[in-house]
């Protein structure tokens, strides 16, 4: 580890270079990235002024901070964690380990919902396991007529969620925390979007370290077939969704013929929408009218 009590100054590109052979050692993926995102955290930076500051020396106080922090990557901790904070759709949110941390792939599901903004006025969305409100709070940012709904099982997650809305002065979202398995909203909606817990049981215990001892299990897995959320959304769509009203659920990349049997027998007609590698990500659709 980081020896701060030598006699010699540590500048901004020692701890660069000595971090990034540090985490290199320690088969920490992207190891440059992390010891700058906690230089900056430390040192309140942006990423640029690392780069424009890069001769300034540390104090033993940033120094003794910065030791702190990489003991807790170096023991695989999620870097987002360390920091407490995630960049997701444009926005910056705050996490801990109350809620998963966002992945990049479920901004398609912002980006399926948003499209159809042209098809709905005032629209009420429901977004089911909301998380810290990443999906909530990028819908309700980019579509002040929407009134959103958003509902968790953990309520930390909604306290989470409601901070995290409140950075952007969001007053059109609606937090609650529910259990989707055992009860739904009294009210009917336009839109319904969620990412369930959709990994196999078998799968989760897989997990690298960074995953498996630090997210919410429950946010991840429903320590079954991954399938019990779409198997209740099957069932209660038809009764949630208004006419004309559409769905969007992230999916699993080997659950698709499965989850589109579940969905025709509930007489929902559907969709899938692929990610970059060609995975299919998102299941969408509406009733069918025939039904």
């Amino acid at each position: 580890m980081l020896d701060i009590n030598q006699n010699r100054t540590w500048t901004v590109i020692d701890i660069i270079n000595w971090g990034t052979d540090f985490f290199k050692s320690k088969g920490i993926e992207s190891p440059r990235l992390c010891i700058e995102l906690l230089l900056c955290h430390v040192l309140n930076f942006e990423r640029i002024d690392i780069y424009l500051q890069h001769d300034k020396p540390l104090t033993k106080y940033e120094l003794d901070k910065l030791h702190s922090l990489v003991k807790r990557k170096s023991n695989r901790e999620p870097i987002q964690y360390i920091i407490g904070k995630t960049q997701f759709y444009g926005l910056e949110l705050e996490v801990n380990r109350n809620v998963l941390i966002p992945r990049p792939e479920t901004e398609i599901l912002v980006d399926e919902v948003l499209k159809y903004k042209r098809n709905f006025s005032n629209p009420r969305i429901l977004d089911i396991g909301t998380g810290c409100g990443n999906i909530a709070i990028c819908i309700a940012n980019n579509w002040k007529e929407a009134a959103i709904l958003a509902v968790d099982i953990i309520e930390d997650a909604i306290n989470m969620a409601k901070y995290n809305s409140g950075k952007y002065g969001l007053n059109n979202i609606e937090f609650r925390c529910m259990n989707i398995l055992e009860d739904i909203p009294s009210d009917k909606f336009d839109i319904i979007v969620s990412n369930p817990p959709y990994i196999k049981q078998k799968e989760y215990l897989t997990l690298m370290a960074e995953v498996l001892q630090y997210e919410p299990p429950e946010a991840l897995t429903d320590h079954k077939d991954g399938l019990t959320f779409y198997k209740r959304f099957a069932g209660i769509t038809p009764v949630l969704l208004n006419e004309h009203g559409k769905f969007f659920f992230e999916i699993g990349y080997d659950q698709s013929e499965l989850i589109g049997e579940l969905f025709s027998k509930s007489g929902l007609s559907y969709d899938f929408v692929e990610d970059i590698n060609k995975i299919k990500r998102v299941i969408t659709g509406y009733m069918n009218p025939e039904e």
